[in-house]
């Protein structure tokens, strides 16, 4: 704990997935054969390229029923900070943004599609790829109106994205698209309120929040008892932990919407 008695705040992790992996950078050495690499221990390894954790044991559920074991469904995260960026960076040319982000999401898409293919011809027998959530929703987005609303423009490059993202997806057997951005919407701009919305007092603000508009959760001052932030009291009140990620709880009302339908995915023939 810091001498104010305050504790640091540390950034949710993602949901756990068996092997993360990011568009753009090589396969994991774990799915770069057909089979799935046997564990030494129950214990990942980290990625050199990203520093994320990867979980050796894919879950049972992904593989297949017969003597030898097939190759694991992929989860493939869509969570490109850089196109987040680019979706909501500029709010004084919204049109040439506009045409910017168009001719980018069309790039992303393409190759994501490109990288699916290639999991499948490796073996990989189901793969899940995300779509973008409501970006327009998070808090680096609403900062500007006082935490009252939706970024419109923000929202609608996601929805580009994803709308480019399901035609591309379509085709491909043995794909599903994991929808973040309606199990989000439902929660953080749903006019009446689910009863997984309810429980968040906080939907578009953030727990940890920095004293300067262009700070950062958890960074500090000069020295280490300096913090330049602050932390809410209850942060499972909180839909958004920081300026991008959910809490926790956000996360858990999230697979709450998700767990079905994915069940569903995995265990088909």
């Amino acid at each position: 704990e810091a001498s104010s008695g305050r504790p640091r705040p540390r950034r949710p992790p993602h949901p756990r997935s068996s092997i993360v992996w990011r568009p753009g950078q090589p396969l994991p050495a774990a799915i770069r054969t057909s089979r799935p690499a046997t564990p030494s221990s129950s214990s990942g390894t980290t990625s050199p390229t990203t520093g994320t954790s990867l979980s050796p044991n894919p879950s049972p559920r992904c593989r297949g029923n017969g003597p030898t074991p097939t190759a694991p469904c992929i989860p493939m995260p869509m969570g490109f900070r850089d196109q987040i960026l680019r979706l909501a960076a500029s709010p004084t040319a919204k049109s040439s943004q506009i045409s910017l982000t168009n001719a980018y999401i069309g790039k992303v898409t393409k190759e994501v599609a490109a990288n699916v293919e290639q999991l499948l011809k490796l073996g990989v027998k189901k793969v899940l790829v995300n779509n973008l959530h409501p970006i327009g929703c998070t808090p680096s987005q609403t900062r500007t109106n006082n935490y009252t609303a939706c970024d419109i423009f923000g929202n609608l490059g996601a929805s580009i994205h994803n709308d480019n993202l399901k035609q591309v997806m379509t085709v491909k057997k043995n794909v599903q698209i994991i929808d973040l951005y309606t199990s989000f919407t439902s929660i953080v701009d749903h006019a009446p309120g689910s009863d997984l919305s309810k429980q968040f007092k906080r939907k578009l603000s953030p727990c940890c929040e920095s004293l300067d508009s262009n700070g950062y959760c958890g960074q500090q001052g000069e020295s280490s008892s300096e913090l330049l932030y602050t932390v809410c009291d209850k942060s499972d009140k909180f839909f958004y932990w920081d300026d991008m990620h959910p809490t926790h709880a956000g996360w858990e009302a999230i697979m709450k919407q998700l767990e079905k339908p994915l069940k569903e995915f995995v265990d088909q023939e």
